[in-house]
């Protein structure tokens, strides 16, 4: 992103605080803000899940928005990873037990 401003602008971890769940770490990229430095993508969604169990989670700021595993997630072997998924109609979010996984969003998607 080259500078401190624009990570500031871009980077939020919406499941973040006092409520967060253990274990579990959401981090949004949003492109639609500031300046547009990856043509391809209007944003991603990095998560972690250190946890033992499997984790849904509801961002409503996010209903509308178009998240799918990163191309080369889906296409590779791990059945774990790319049973991770982002429900758009409703802002859910799943994320199997010790996963980590990108979700892209493609340029033009978001709402």
């Amino acid at each position: 992103m080259g500078s401190a401003d624009l990570i500031g602008q871009k980077v939020s971890f919406p499941l973040g605080g006092s409520e967060a769940e253990p274990g579990i770490i959401v981090m949004r990229i949003d492109d639609t803000v500031g300046k547009d430095v990856d043509r391809k993508h209007d944003g991603a969604l990095v998560l972690f899940n250190a946890s033992p169990k499997e984790s849904t989670q509801k961002l409503e700021e996010l209903v509308g928005h178009d998240y799918s595993l990163a191309k080369s997630l889906a296409k590779g072997s791990d059945d774990r990873v790319k049973s991770t998924s982002f429900d758009s109609a409703t802002g859910e979010l799943t994320i199997p037990a010790r996963t980590a996984a990108v979700l892209v969003e493609p340029q033009g998607s978001a709402k």
